[in-house]
């Protein structure tokens, strides 16, 4: 807008008109104390009014909904910044996103209606070029380094692949900014002291953005008001140290300054190459019996991670087939733990989404509908965490509608919601579960069956049974279609083995050891063990038979260290302290 009144490339009415960016994370932080800002915000307005013919732009502007933390009600900012504007030819543009307008205006109808809403989409590609083309001027002189202008086509690519939540031109421009700032670094005689406070600056940067996003708007102002002063040291050092032929930049500063932003440049997955390596073990050691299945998912996602598949996609695409109590759900969780860390697993149990208009709970409901605004479980929750694993349990019992959305998501990495807003899974792995033709499962038996010739034929059968329920172009989309056989009896023991070294380390941590022999474990793996439900119950009855019954003894003896021994009586578990 600015660039436009300067070129005189707008309506005569603006040709006269001042535009002033309002920050209030800044105008908070130049503050001596938080008490004063109802009196800076009066003399703000004063000072405009003064100016008349002045366009005020005020970016992120949910900020003064949540001046509240600061002292400042939000009807109070809002008044005071509108007062006797519009009288004095001073004119309000204020920007937010389309979640944080839902969010915010929504529920603060009476400022809304002091607005005419424009909804902007992003640029296209064109229009991005040209803005950067248009801001290499000014990088170069605030830098001192000279930015060749078809290196901008390199800056688009690598904003657009490797910045996905980010949106065009700020991706591009910020982009830019920093990978000037890496050549400087590096090419640069520049003093410790300097080289320190440019890393301050990035790290204050990113932290400014992380709570921001968070909504710790507390954190975002000190981490502001620290800016400020670091952005004063530098200009005044390199006032004092950069002359001379000025410096170039390259691509290779473009890639650097992409790490600057937490990403690797190639995708987003939460591990380094080194610990993807030891992925499948690492699953291994937590997911018994389903070795080939544990196998194909990771060698999948190390094929993602050395940038061997399309970038639109998610990281992988799996439908995980098998009777219950296998593995198939179990392989999600412990995948989500390993790749990403916690809380990165999506849930969705498809049984509560069987009829049509559940779409809805999944992307939000349109406009005039009920929970218009509040955003879909599927959409909110991948908005939060980009980087998790998507698990759509029991598929079979989706409304075909509502499968309808995983064919562009599974293509094209991307999800768009009622109101518009698009969503990127290209960060995610899309794992569908399945009980479908388990039938054929037990009837070969193939978790006892050595013939592999045989193996083949049932998977077979299953892909072809699934072709009478799924849709070619959703099948077609798997990166792999997994089949979780039946678990050997060596297998169920290692499981049980498993829950009880849970039990085992939870005594530990109150002084208080448990041992048994093997025929309590016979006896658990007996009652938790079935050929239709598989080891699902094991748990439940490890916490019935075990902890159930020790917490019974805690209640009664509060001596620590404690001993405890388990045995088997007339067929029931018995535990008593030594």
């Amino acid at each position: 807008m600015v660039h436009k009144i300067n070129s005189l490339d707008v309506p005569p009415s603006l040709l006269n008109y001042n535009v002033v960016e309002f920050d209030l994370l800044a105008f908070i932080a130049s503050l001596s104390n938080k008490d004063s800002l109802e009196f800076a915000l009066a003399a703000f307005v004063e000072e405009v009014a003064r100016m008349g013919n002045t366009i005020i732009f005020i970016k992120n502007f949910q900020n003064l909904f949540i001046a509240t933390n600061m002292g400042l009600t939000v009807p109070l900012a809002f008044s005071m910044l509108k007062s006797d504007f519009r009288s004095i030819g001073v004119r309000l543009v204020a920007v937010m996103s389309a979640s944080l307008y839902d969010r915010v205006l929504l529920e603060n109808e009476h400022i809304l209606q002091n607005f005419t809403i424009v909804n902007l989409e992003e640029p296209s590609k064109d229009s991005t070029l040209k803005f950067l083309e248009n801001r290499i001027s000014d990088l170069s002189i605030h830098h001192n380094i000279k930015i060749p202008p078809e290196i901008i086509d390199y800056v688009y690519t690598k904003a657009k692949n490797d910045l996905k939540d980010k949106k065009f031109p700020q991706k591009g421009l910020e982009l830019l900014d920093r990978a000037c700032s890496k050549l400087l670094l590096k090419k640069s005689v520049v003093s410790k002291s300097y080289k320190n406070l440019v890393v301050k600056k990035l790290m204050y940067e990113q932290q400014i953005d992380l709570n921001m996003e968070k909504g710790n708007y507390s954190s975002a102002y000190d981490f502001r008001k620290r800016l400020l002063k670091i952005e004063h040291k530098i200009g005044s050092a390199e006032k004092d140290m950069f002359s001379g032929q000025p410096l170039v930049l390259t691509n290779l500063e473009i890639d650097e300054a992409v790490n600057e932003f937490g990403y690797d440049g190639v995708t987003h997955i939460g591990v380094d190459l080194e610990s993807l390596g030891t992925l499948a073990e690492r699953i291994k050691q937590k997911i018994i019996g389903q070795d080939e299945a544990v196998d194909i998912v990771a060698k999948s996602l190390v094929r993602s991670k050395l940038g061997l598949r399309s970038r639109k996609r998610p990281l992988g695409n799996f439908l995980l087939l098998g009777p219950t109590g296998v593995g198939k759900t179990e392989l999600a969780k412990v995948l989500a733990m390993s790749a990403f860390g916690d809380n990165s697993l999506i849930r969705l149990d498809m049984s509560d989404f069987g009829e049509k208009h559940t779409i809805a709970r999944l992307v939000g409901a349109p406009p005039g509908y009920v929970g218009y605004g509040e955003g879909g479980e599927l959409t909110s929750k991948i908005e939060e965490k980009p980087d998790s694993v998507v698990l759509f349990d029991e598929i079979e019992k989706a409304h075909p509608d509502v499968l309808n959305i995983l064919l562009q998501i599974m293509e094209e990495g991307e999800l768009s919601d009622a109101r518009g807003n698009t969503y990127d899974f290209s960060s995610s792995v899309v794992i569908l579960t399945s009980n479908l033709g388990t039938d054929l499962l037990r009837k070969e038996d193939i978790g006892f069956e050595k013939s592999e010739n045989n193996e083949n034929k049932v998977e077979a059968k299953l892909k072809n049974n699934l072709k009478k329920i799924l849709k070619p172009e959703l099948l077609n989309r798997f990166d792999e279609i997994i089949i979780f056989k039946k678990l050997k009896q060596v297998e169920q023991m290692k499981i049980l083995n498993l829950l009880i070294s849970e039990v085992h380390e939870a005594l530990k941590k109150q002084k208080i050891t448990l041992k048994m022999n093997i025929k309590v474990k016979k006896l658990l793996l007996t009652s938790g063990y079935s050929d239709e439900y598989g080891a699902r119950s094991l748990r439940r009855v490890v916490e019935k038979e075990l902890l159930d019954r020790i917490a019974e003894i805690l209640l009664k003896n509060t001596h620590r260290p404690l001993s405890l021994l388990a045995t088997v009586k007339e067929n029931s578990i018995l535990i008593h302290s030594q």
